[in-house]
């Protein structure tokens, strides 16, 4: 087990070590730059801050993007609805609720999480290669220590990440975008980004399968010939 997870009783413990670790910095005097603040004023700031840290831990996405589309009366796009803009007029941050604010904050910085989705294609891409291998080096400890390798983490799987970037899109970054465009009208260059990004995906997922199709039909052939 991990010490981390330990120490946070296995909730979300990389997003409360983020949380932890920025504190402790932000305690130093050389980077006390809310020192000026009365505790009063620092605790609401805190507790935004902790929920839009929490709120990046992946476990809790499907809840937060349902939780948003509910509060705004959205939609939720899938793979099975036309993705394209929609044209919504959108709203101002006045015109969320209060209430709902932390909500949206969350999902603000959701979207730059995984922000290199919606960058172009060439950051986008050094940014994905980048994860596949940290990925890999993640398979190849596992490995190491006798364990059996994470989905997507066996460097003999070639293709890891990159193959899995058309269901990422469809499933997690997509509606995410969209949500957020939907509501927010200046966010829509983000969506309009990562759906261009996913169709280079699909259209490259595409080619790689009939290649792959191509050569197991050549393979077959020849065997047949002999």
């Amino acid at each position: 087990m991990h010490d981390l997870a330990v120490t946070y009783h296995f909730q979300s413990p990389w997003e409360n070590h983020h949380l932890a670790a920025s504190l402790r910095l932000m305690l130093k005097p050389e980077h006390a730059f809310l020192s000026d603040l009365s505790r009063e004023q620092i605790e609401p700031w805190r507790c935004v801050v902790g929920s839009e840290v929490l709120g990046t831990d992946m476990k809790k996405h499907f809840s937060i993007l349902t939780t948003f589309l509910a509060a705004t009366k959205c939609p939720l796009s899938s793979s099975d609805v036309d993705l394209q803009r929609t044209g919504s007029a959108g709203a101002a941050w006045l015109d969320i609720e209060p209430e709902n604010r932390v909500l949206a904050c969350q999902m603000m910085l959701k979207c730059a999480d995984i922000g290199h989705l919606a960058a172009d294609c060439k950051t986008h891409k050094r940014w994905t290669y980048q994860l596949e291998e940290e990925f890999f080096q993640q398979g190849d400890k596992e490995k190491a220590l006798g364990l059996s390798v994470s989905p997507l983490m066996d460097r003999a799987h070639k293709g890891g990440v990159t193959r899995s970037q058309v269901g990422f899109f469809n499933i997690v970054g997509l509606p995410l975008f969209k949500a957020m465009a939907d509501v927010f009208e200046d966010s829509a260059p983000l969506y309009e980004g990562a759906l261009a990004n996913f169709q280079a995906w699909e259209a490259a997922a595409a080619e790689d399968a009939l290649q792959r199709t191509g050569s197991t039909a050549i393979k077959s052939d020849a065997g047949s010939q002999a």
